[in-house]
Parts: C-alpha cells; sequence; structure tokens
C-alpha cells in the first residue's frame, strides 16, 4: 500500500511540474510565422501573406494561429505607420487574450501597447505602466524570456524618467535572466 501511494505521488508530482513547464511564446510566434526571418519580401507581399494566414486560422477556428496572425498584421501595419489598423489588429488580439486567459498572451498585448505608448506617444510613464502589468502576466506565464526582455525594459524607462537608481535595479534583476 505504501508502496502504491509513493507511485501516485511520484506520478502526480512529475504531472504537476509538465503542466507547469516553462513557456516562450515568442518562441512559439516565430516559429508559427508563414514568413521567414530572412525574408526578402516586400512589405505588402509579407501582409498579404499574413492576411492570409489569419484567415485560414478564422476559417479553422483556431485560435492560437488566429491570435498569431492578428500580431503579425500589427506589426506589418506598426512598420508601415499605420496606426489605424496597428490599434484595430491589437483590439482584436487583446479581445482574444482576454477571452482566453492566457497570461502569455495578455503579457503580448500589454507589451505592444507599451511599445506604443513610448514610441508614438512618447509617454515613457505609460508605457512603464504597461511593462510592469507585462511583468505579472510573463511570470504568471512561467515566461523568463519575457520576464527578462520586460525587466529590461522597465530599466529603460526609468532611465528615459530619469530614475537611474531604480533603471539599474531593474536591469541587475534582467540581466541573470536573460
Amino acid at each position: 500500500m505504501i508502496f502504491f501511494s509513493r507511485i501516485l505521488l511520484i506520478a502526480f508530482t512529475l504531472f504537476s511540474f509538465s503542466s507547469q513547464a516553462q513557456q516562450n511564446f515568442k518562441k512559439e510566434l516565430r516559429e508559427a510565422n508563414p514568413v521567414t526571418a530572412n525574408s526578402t519580401l516586400s512589405i505588402e507581399k509579407i501582409t498579404n501573406k499574413h492576411e492570409e494566414y489569419l484567415a485560414k486560422a478564422i476559417r479553422e477556428k483556431n485560435i492560437t494561429q488566429n491570435f498569431f496572425g492578428l500580431l503579425y498584421l500589427f506589426l506589418d501595419h506598426y512598420k508601415t505607420h499605420d496606426y489605424l489598423e496597428v490599434s484595430k489588429y491589437l483590439l482584436q488580439a487583446e479581445n482574444l487574450a482576454k477571452q482566453t486567459g492566457n497570461p502569455g498572451w495578455q503579457a503580448a498585448i500589454l507589451l505592444r501597447k507599451a511599445l506604443l505608448a513610448d514610441n508614438i506617444n512618447n509617454d515613457s510613464k505609460e508605457a512603464l505602466k504597461h511593462y510592469e502589468m507585462a511583468l505579472k502576466f510573463c511570470t504568471d506565464a512561467r515566461d523568463s524570456l519575457c520576464m527578462g526582455e520586460t525587466l529590461e525594459q522597465i530599466s529603460a524607462m526609468h532611465a528615459q524618467l530619469e530614475e537611474y537608481e531604480q533603471g539599474q535595479y531593474y536591469y541587475k534583476l534582467a540581466l541573470p535572466i536573460l
């Protein structure tokens, strides 16, 4: 009886660890992209491929590919400075992230909101708020790359706000993770 209870405990422990394995959202997003990183296609052709990817994901009711497609199109339109389309795709992706409750997806949305706040609105304080919220979701998702990169961005935001001691603190937290 003790032998079987120990086996059951070991099996339960192994299952718990495997179900809580570290995530790497960025890797999944990169691997699913129908356009390779070193592609020489024009931005219009890249956008067309991403639109096709999204349309297929919607047809097949694949929520993950749908989310990824929205993020690809967010970036395509960000590169062409079409911020109306950027906002449209970000809102759609945010709705999916909220529906699923996936913390990695929620972190991805907040990181993009921070990017827009900092680079488009030139609002480092708003960007910092988004990065801090994203850090919580990166932690919940157990995605160490997300955590490290977010800590690094928090450090940069503090530096932009001339809060150098806090910036250095977050940079020191980020360094071993990265």
